[in-house]
């Protein structure tokens, strides 16, 4: 959930031109002491360190491709998920706002995701999950400001 951090830190660095420390340091204080926590709890345990889900940009859909070939469902899922980070990836340029750079960060995430992620419908969908959430929010939430009689103070 960094990522949400530094796309909103990095949006307030494009706006402010100062990077906001404490927005930042705080939750990458908190990464840093818990992944420490674990490494230690978890120092028993072979290759506890390994990482299996990144890889280089792009080759996790490319090796997934022939898999989902065989399923019509999982290509279904898999096209609209990729069409939806490209749509998405516009409309952060288009509409801007902390919501949509927070978001943004899992964009470039789910370009480095390996094929063990990507095949699995379960696992892409969370893995993209705030890019699901903030396109709904950023698409329908934009503009709108309440009217006098929709107002919580009226």
């Amino acid at each position: 959930m960094l990522l949400f951090v530094a796309g909103v830190a990095f949006y307030r660095w494009l706006r402010t031109r100062r990077i906001p420390v404490a927005l930042v340091g705080i939750p990458t204080a908190a990464a840093v002491v818990w992944a420490l926590y674990l490494r230690w709890a978890l120092a028993d345990l072979d290759r506890a360190g390994d990482v299996q889900s990144i890889g280089r940009p792009f080759v996790g859909i490319v090796d997934a491709f022939p898999i989902w070939r065989d399923n019509p469902l999982d290509l279904a899922v898999a096209a609209i998920l990729i069409a939806l980070l490209v749509v998405f990836s516009f409309q952060v340029m288009r509409l801007p706002s902390y919501l949509a750079w927070g978001a943004a960060g899992f964009v470039v995430l789910a370009v480095v995701l390996t094929k063990q992620v990507w095949v699995n419908s379960y696992d892409i969908t969370r893995a993209v999950a705030p890019v699901l959430t903030a396109f709904v929010l950023t698409a329908f939430a934009r503009g709108s400001s309440p009217t006098p009689s929709e107002s919580p103070t009226a």
